[in-house]
């Protein structure tokens, strides 16, 4: 992830349950990196990030983490680590496509920041094309 133009540079990041994620900073101010995990609001990171720096920080724990620059309070990204072998983030009226799933029985998970959003549902995968409707159940 890097930090160019007073931004995050992409704005949303998934990784791998333990990949390691790099911080660069790309501009010429000095920016820092305060990572957030959201379900219980932990600082997992602060770091001072001089023109040119970088670090880098494996992520272990699934779920969301908020990343922003104490300096600048306009820069915001979000990270979101999952073990799940097929992800995606959905758009923001909430659709999504995951390309190539072999066809079978899988668990579809909803991820949100409000909790209560959240949900697990068994889904079957057949044919060229399936549609889910994983909006959350009143």
């Amino acid at each position: 992830m890097d930090q160019l133009s007073l931004s995050f540079m992409p704005k949303s990041l998934m990784v791998r349950s333990g990949q390691t994620v790099q911080f660069k900073n790309s501009e010429t101010l000095a920016h820092n990196v305060h990572l957030t995990y959201v379900d219980n609001d932990s600082t997992i990171l602060v770091a001072d990030m001089d023109p040119g720096a970088s670090t880098q920080i494996a992520l272990d724990r699934e779920g969301g983490y908020d990343v922003t620059c104490d300096e600048h309070p306009g820069m915001r990204a979000f990270i979101y680590v999952t073990s799940a072998p097929y992800a995606a983030f959905a758009a923001v009226d909430g659709t999504f496509q995951i390309p190539d799933v072999p066809n079978g029985s899988y668990t579809a998970t909803v991820w949100n920041a409000t909790q209560t959003l959240r949900s697990e549902r068994e889904v079957q995968v057949s044919g060229a094309s399936t549609t889910l409707d994983l909006a959350a159940q009143p």
